[in-house]
């Protein structure tokens, strides 16, 4: 982040990206690409855009409000003055986050909890929507992040697994079985209860069927309290 700040600091003092790159030695587009990464960090625009055929920037309001305060925080840090960093730390900004229902329930509060110990000053919105919603907005830079349900690889963003769960077959009287692969053959042509198609849990049981080469009369419901107890009164 620092080195974006500096790449920042430069094409506002600079106002233009051809001097810019010869200042810093560094290509046009990873100046821009610096650009995007503090203006998804912050969630603000920084340029207006387009930039002028000369390749003159416009910085916007925000922008001049990153370019003081980054500016003073390098000054001090020349000057040795450590302890008045503690002076600048009001930059307010916010994080718009995609995410899905489960996540929203289970996940996201623990993380919120501590990011708002580490960075007091940014707001957060969180936005609760499927992953093809989630995936739209992000395309639109509407959202900073996206928080979603790994149920397919989205070409379009690099997604990273930050966290993995057990999926758990329930069969009625299962404490008498102790090896599910000995038993796929009594799970064929059976009912099966299946959570509906728009979560997750519904990709993965497909996939453990179709590698277990198991035919199933299939059955979909709300969500996992009712597969339960399907599965509980020998429903299926």
């Amino acid at each position: 982040m620092l080195q974006e700040l500096k790449t920042f600091i430069s094409v506002v003092e600079l106002n233009n990206l051809i001097k810019c790159s010869n200042h810093l030695k560094l290509p046009q587009k990873l100046i821009i690409e610096h650009i995007k990464v503090l203006e998804l960090f912050f969630g603000v625009t920084l340029l207006d855009r387009p930039i002028t055929y000369d390749n003159n920037v416009s910085i916007t309001e925000n922008g001049m409000n990153l370019y003081i305060k980054s500016k003073k925080m390098f000054n001090i840090v020349e000057e040795g003055n450590y302890d008045d960093l503690k002076q600048i730390n009001t930059l307010k900004s916010n994080i718009k986050i995609g995410v899905c229902a489960q996540f929203e329930k289970y996940i996201l509060p623990k993380f919120l909890s501590y990011f708002s110990k580490k960075c007091p000053n940014i707001k957060i919105d969180v936005f609760i929507k499927g992953n093809d919603c989630i995936y739209n907005d992000l395309k639109q830079n509407k959202l900073n992040i996206g928080i979603i349900e790994e149920a397919t690889q989205n070409p379009d963003f690099i997604q990273k697994r930050f966290f993995s769960d057990k999926m758990i077959l329930m069969i009625p009287y299962a404490e008498t079985i102790k090896d599910i692969s000995t038993y796929v053959n009594e799970f064929k042509d059976k009912t099966w209860f299946i959570s509906r198609e728009d979560l997750s849990t519904k990709y993965f049981t497909d996939k453990f069927l179709n590698n277990s080469h198991i035919t199933v009369k299939e059955k979909l419901l709300d969500n996992n309290n009712a597969v339960k107890e399907s599965v509980k009164n020998n429903l299926g």
